[in-house]
C-alpha cells in the first residue's frame, strides 16, 4: 500500500451521474521577494573634534550598508506539494483558442496573473493526442487546488476517477459558480471526446464536450456537450513537480456511498440496514445511519453536529465542520467513495427525499415505505459537491431504485 504524504492546510449523455442533466448549450513558499533595498548608510560622520590638543579625530564613519535584501515582490507562490490545478475565472468561448497551444497560453496567463509560479497546460484532447497522454508526457506527478486542497495523485488515479476534492477552484483561490461548465474535449478515462473538439479549439463552430468543475469521478470532465461557440472554461494543470499529494489524515466521523440500491418500501429502518451491512461489510466501527430525509423531519435531524467532522475514507472532508455540513452549506467533496474506501462511486443517482440536506421532506416515497406508481422520490447526483448533490429531480418510487448516503452518528 502506498504511503501518502499528507498536505497541510489544510453529453450530452454520460453514463451514470449524468443520465439526466443535459446541459443544452452549460506560501509564500517561494515569495521570491526581492525588495532591493539598498540602504546606503553613507554616515560620512566626518567626527572632526577640533580641540586646542590638535585631536584630529576623523572619524570617517563611512558605512556603506549596502543592505541588498533582493526583495523584489514577484509574489510567485508554489503549491504546498505538487503543482498546483484550477479552473480558469474567466469564461472563454468552447472553442475559437487557436488550438490547444491557444488554450495552453490562457492558463499561463491566468497563472502568473494569479502569482502561481511555474508552467501550465489546458486539460484539453485533440483529435491527435489524448489528455492523459499529453499530461503524462511532462513527467509531472500530484495537484492541489490554490486553496491547498489535493485534487488528484497520478495522471493514472485521475484517469481512474479517483478524485479527491473536485476542481472547482480558480487562480485566485475562489470557489467557481454552482455547475460551472468547463471545456474540455475529454472523457472520464482522459481520451479523446469523438463527440466533437471544434475543430481542434480552432473554431467557434460544432459541439465540444464539457465538465462540471464542483463534480467529481467522471463528470468533472465529461458532464455533456456544449456549443464551441459556448462561455465556459478551462481546467490548467501545472507541470514542473513529481511529488506524490493525499489528504491529510482525519480522525473524525467517516461517511460513504452505498454500492447496493435501495428500493422503497421498507422504510427507514430499510435504509439504516443497508448502510449498515455495507459499514460491517468493510470492517467499519461504529453506528451508520441513511442520510435521508421522511415526512416531517430533514436528513440533517437525524446526527449532531456536537461530533467530529465527516470525511470519506480517503480522509477527504465533505465541509468546514460537521455543523457546516448539517446546515446545507456548500459542500467541499461529494460523497461518492464506497466504505471499502476503493469504489469512487460516479455511475448511480442517490435517494434523498428533500431538496437539501436542511429541508424536512418533501417527496420521499411516503417515508419509504411506498414504492407504488403514485409516489414520487426526491433524488441527489453522488458526483456533485453542488445542490444537486440532494436536488437532481424527481422520479417515481416504483420504477427506479437508489444508492443511500451514509453517515456515522
Amino acid at each position: 500500500m502506498r504511503t501518502k504524504i499528507a498536505i497541510l492546510t489544510l453529453t450530452l449523455l454520460v453514463a451514470g451521474c449524468s443520465n439526466d442533466s443535459t446541459p443544452s448549450t452549460n506560501d509564500d513558499a517561494g515569495t521570491s521577494d526581492t525588495d532591493t533595498d539598498t540602504d546606503v548608510d553613507t554616515d560620512a560622520d566626518s567626527d572632526t573634534d577640533t580641540d586646542s590638543d590638535t585631536d584630529t579625530d576623523t572619524d570617517t564613519d563611512t558605512d556603506t550598508d549596502t543592505d541588498t535584501d533582493t526583495d523584489t515582490d514577484t509574489d510567485t507562490d508554489t503549491p504546498p506539494q505538487g503543482n498546483y490545478m484550477f479552473v480558469t475565472s474567466i469564461d472563454v468561448a468552447g472553442g475559437g483558442f487557436g488550438g490547444v497551444a491557444g488554450a495552453d497560453t490562457v492558463c499561463q496567463t491566468r497563472a502568473g496573473i494569479a502569482g502561481l509560479g511555474g508552467n501550465y497546460i489546458a486539460w484539453l484532447s485533440t483529435s491527435t493526442e489524448d489528455m492523459v497522454d499529453r499530461l503524462t508526457a511532462t513527467g509531472a506527478r500530484g495537484w492541489v487546488r490554490p486553496d491547498g486542497l489535493p485534487f488528484g495523485d497520478e495522471v493514472s488515479d485521475i484517469v481512474n476517477g479517483e478524485i479527491f476534492y473536485p476542481p472547482m477552484i480558480d487562480e485566485l483561490g475562489n470557489r467557481v459558480p454552482d455547475n460551472q461548465l468547463v471545456v474540455t474535449g475529454t472523457m472520464a478515462v482522459g481520451v479523446f471526446a469523438t463527440s466533437g473538439s471544434c475543430s481542434d479549439y480552432s473554431t467557434t463552430a460544432g459541439i465540444v464536450m464539457a465538465g462540471l468543475a464542483d463534480n467529481g469521478t467522471v463528470n468533472w470532465t465529461s458532464e455533456g456537450t456544449i456549443s464551441c461557440g459556448a462561455a465556459a472554461r478551462l481546467y490548467c494543470f501545472g507541470t514542473d513537480n513529481n511529488e506524490e499529494v493525499a489528504p491529510v489524515p482525519q480522525t473524525g466521523r467517516r461517511a460513504f456511498i452505498t454500492v447496493a440500491s435501495l428500493s422503497p418500501g421498507s422504510g427507514l429502518a430499510g435504509a439504516d440496514a443497508l448502510c449498515s451491512t455495507h459499514a460491517s461489510a468493510a470492517g467499519l466501527t461504529g453506528t451508520y445511519l441513511a442520510l435521508i430525509a421522511v415526512s416531517g423531519a430533514s436528513a440533517a435531524s437525524r446526527f449532531s453536529s456536537s461530533g467530529g467532522n465527516w470525511s470519506r475514507l480517503d480522509d477527504v472532508l465533505l465541509a468546514g465542520s460537521a455543523a457546516d455540513l448539517l446546515a446545507g452549506d456548500p459542500m467541499w467533496a461529494p460523497i461518492n467513495l464506497a466504505a471499502n474506501g476503493t469504489g469512487y462511486l460516479g455511475n448511480s443517482m442517490v435517494w434523498t427525499g428533500s431538496l437539501g440536506i436542511e429541508l424536512n421532506g418533501s417527496l420521499h416515497c411516503a417515508s419509504w415505505n411506498a414504492n407504488s406508481s403514485l409516489n414520487d422520490g426526491n433524488r441527489g447526483r453522488i458526483c456533485s459537491a453542488s445542490e444537486q448533490s440532494f436536488d437532481w429531480g424527481v422520479v417515481p418510487c416504483s420504477t427506479t431504485s437508489g444508492n443511500i448516503y451514509c453517515l456515522e452518528q
